[in-house]
């Protein structure tokens, strides 16, 4: 994922469908563990 892509997901106020499991996989690519517990996600 491009940065700019990335920064755009974190920055949005408003999520949609599929942008969670998109900045998993590139965390998941990076070797971190991010839990989402307790987000509501």
């Amino acid at each position: 994922m491009p940065q700019a892509e990335a920064v755009r997901l974190l920055t949005r106020r408003q999520w949609r469908e599929g942008d969670v499991a998109a900045l998993r996989a590139v965390a998941d690519r990076l070797g971190l563990d991010v839990p989402l517990e307790g987000l509501g996600l």
